[in-house]
């Protein structure tokens, strides 16, 4: 065994006790000197030390599923707002541009796709009749001689 002047030793380790601390290591992303206090300060439960680090790692476990939880349900209602604004939108945008007609036999409304067969009957059948706004039959009865 060899101590050098940082306070490190060079010792020969059993391989369980090295994968433990590669465990540790890895899990929280510590170098090799951070994840080897943390490996002390563990094996010695009984510390204040170790309470704290207890304590400090279930404040963290607790925010971090806190904040699941808390973007979840923000996530939830941003999805909701999204579905209801569309389909307010969508009916609104229905209600106000739809093309439709009365059925004859039930009085129900009867939907025209824009540009479909139905559509262009209808403009045809209007401008053969000569369906057309009140004003512009003002204008072309007052232009008459």
């Amino acid at each position: 065994m060899a101590a050098s002047a940082t306070g490190a030793v060079r010792v020969w380790i059993p391989k369980e006790l090295y994968m433990a601390l590669l465990r540790i290591q890895v899990s929280e992303n510590l170098d090799w000197d951070d994840a080897c206090q943390k490996a002390a300060t563990l094996l010695d439960e009984g510390s204040e030390k170790y309470a704290k680090l207890l304590k400090r790692e279930a404040e963290k476990l607790y925010s971090s599923r806190f904040m699941q939880q808390f973007n979840r349900a923000r996530k939830s209602i941003a999805e909701e707002a999204y579905r209801r604004g569309y389909r307010d939108g969508y009916e609104r945008g229905r209600l106000d541009h739809a093309i439709w007609y009365y059925c004859a036999i039930c009085g129900g409304k009867i939907y025209v796709k824009p540009n479909s067969n139905s559509h262009m009957a209808i403009i045809k059948y209007m401008r053969e009749h000569k369906w057309g706004h009140t004003t512009c039959h003002k204008k072309s009865n007052n232009s008459r001689p």
